[in-house]
């Protein structure tokens, strides 16, 4: 298993982080419940497309809930939630993948997900109610071990 971890350096006013991710997971009912954490961080949700890349769909963070509960969302239907239906049914009737990296400071965590929202601009966004960081602009974001692929139209259907 791997070891997520980041590391955040600053160079006068950029800050960049190193992103080590988790390894992927099946995005299963299951595997959420056994190998997720109650932990804050920031999570991307992945389809298997017709091509058979991983192809995102959901980008988010949970800090106010955990990451456990957060991605329990994914598998039931509330009236209070704020995926749109037609990416719960994509998520439903597609195979899944999870990748996420525990953040327990609230600048790095806003810092981290609005900058991971800019690499996977085609994925739906929940920000879970965090707002912007003041220094947003000038956050950069290498990912250490996720190669990421890139389209120029932003749909579901990369």
């Amino acid at each position: 298993m791997n070891i997520m971890k980041y590391e955040k350096k600053q160079h006068r006013e950029t800050i960049s982080y190193g992103l080590t991710w988790s390894d992927y997971i099946e995005g299963t009912k299951f595997n959420v419940l056994q190998k997720m954490t109650e932990m804050t961080g920031v999570y991307v949700v992945f389809y298997l497309n017709k091509y058979k890349r991983l192809a995102p769909c959901i980008v988010g963070g949970a800090w106010f809930t955990g990451l456990r509960p957060t991605l329990l969302k994914l598998f039931s239907r509330l009236p209070s939630d704020v995926l749109p239906n037609h990416i719960f049914t994509k998520i439903q009737s597609e195979k899944i993948f999870i990748k996420y990296l525990e953040i327990y400071d609230l600048n790095d965590f806003t810092d981290i997900l609005y900058s991971i929202k800019e690499k996977y601009p085609q994925a739906f966004f929940d920000s879970n109610g965090l707002p912007v960081s003041e220094h947003s602009k000038n956050v950069k974001t290498i990912d250490i071990n996720t190669k990421i692929y890139y389209k120029e139209k932003a749909d579901l259907d990369i």
